[in-house]
C-alpha cells in the first residue's frame, strides 16, 4: 500500500510527462489486480487518505477517482459501508477550482449513485 500511495502522488510530477503517463497506467493496473478483500483498504488508505486530500495535487485527484470509480464499479459490495463517506468525500471534490477533477468527480459521483440504486434494487 505505501508503495501505490507513492505511484499514485508521480501521477503530478511536474518535471516528465512521461513518468506522469507510466505512474497513471501503473496505478490503473495495480487497480485491476486488487481483490475484493483489499479494496476497501485500498480506498481507505490510498485513495481517499492520499489521492483526495486537501494536498493532493489535481493531476493525482484526477486518477484517484478514476480508480475509486473502478472500485465501486467492479467491487459495490464490499464498499456498500463506506458510500456514506465516499460521497461526502466526492461531493467535496466537486467544489476543486481545476475543471478536469470538477468533470471526473461528477462522472465518479453517477458512478456512486448508481452503485447505491443497483445496491438496494439487489437486496429486495
Amino acid at each position: 500500500i505505501p508503495l501505490f500511495s507513492k505511484i499514485l502522488v508521480l501521477v503530478a510530477d511536474k518535471k516528465s510527462r512521461s513518468l506522469r503517463e507510466k505512474a497513471k497506467q501503473t496505478c490503473h493496473h495495480l487497480m485491476t489486480a486488487v481483490t475484493k478483500d483489499g479494496v476497501v483498504k485500498i480506498i481507505q488508505d490510498v485513495i481517499v487518505r492520499d489521492g483526495l486530500s486537501a494536498e493532493a495535487k489535481w493531476r493525482t485527484k484526477v486518477v484517484a477517482l478514476e480508480l475509486l470509480e473502478y472500485a465501486v464499479e467492479k467491487f459495490p459490495r464490499e464498499v456498500e459501508p463506506l458510500m456514506t463517506a465516499l460521497i461526502l468525500t466526492v461531493a467535496e471534490v466537486m467544489f476543486d477550482t481545476k475543471s478536469q477533477v470538477k468533470d471526473q468527480s461528477a462522472t465518479t459521483m453517477k458512478a456512486l449513485e448508481a452503485a447505491v440504486r443497483n445496491l438496494k434494487l439487489t437486496r429486495y
